[in-house]
């Protein structure tokens, strides 16, 4: 089992339990961070607890960064990182660390589990991101945020029934499932997700209001009562 976690948790108070749990932890650590090499006994005096100190952001100026192709948020890129195996404060045992060359300052990914390589570690530690975006869909699209239910069963519930509304319109808009509808305002937006659920909603609105309302309107037309298809279709898209 692996967790992947911001860098508020990339502390030993969190890490030493997940550690002795046989939890993998992947997370980010702050620019400021340092770490310590194994330490090495000369053989007089008291042995050291640390080894070389390094401050994590200048490893990619102290070793020579090696490109690494990853597939992160549906494409394929190559970054610049460098691989060190190193202590760091009060941490039970040696973590991964991976420093990436940003645009601007290094990114520095933290990861307990060693046997994993750099290119896996930055992957897993991207896909969390599809999980901030679910939430954020969940939230604005299907009323998360807005249930009023303070019984635990109830709120379980109103969770379950929010992400089978989210898969199943997940599930509508893949590429492979889209029908007609969808496609009627794929040109109108600019810099927007195929898999928008604002872009359905749109779609669905439009294609109502173009198909189901005004396909054969008149001035002074008095409507018919809408089936009770049509209605329910009506309720969704509005």
């Amino acid at each position: 089992m692996r967790v992947v976690l911001d860098a508020y948790f990339s502390k030993a108070p969190f890490l030493n339990p997940m550690i002795r749990k046989g939890i993998g932890v992947i997370s980010r650590l702050r620019s400021d961070a340092v770490g310590w090499d194994d330490p090495v006994y000369s053989g007089r005096g008291r042995p050291p607890k640390h080894g070389k100190k390094w401050k994590l952001s200048e490893l990619l100026t102290e070793f020579a960064p090696k490109p690494v192709e990853v597939q992160t948020y549906g494409k394929i890129s190559t970054c610049f990182c460098v691989v060190r195996d190193l202590w760091i404060r009060d941490v039970c045992k040696k973590v991964r660390i991976v420093a990436i060359k940003g645009i601007k300052n290094p990114i520095l990914f933290i990861c307990t589990d060693t046997s994993l390589s750099a290119k896996a570690i930055i992957e897993i530690y991207s896909s969390r991101f599809s999980i901030e975006i679910a939430f954020r869909d969940l939230k604005h699209h299907f009323g998360f945020g807005d249930y009023q239910t303070t019984s635990p069963i109830g709120i379980f519930r109103f969770v379950h029934l929010c992400c089978t509304s989210f898969c199943l319109w997940r599930s509508m808009i893949m590429p492979e499932n889209i029908s007609s509808w969808f496609m009627e305002t794929s040109m109108r937006v600019v810099n927007e997700s195929t898999l928008s659920f604002a872009r359905a909603r749109r779609s669905l609105r439009y294609f109502v209001l173009s198909k189901i309302l005004f396909c054969k309107s008149a001035s002074e037309t008095d409507f018919e009562k809408p089936k009770i298809e049509v209605e329910h279709l009506l309720r969704i898209a509005m």
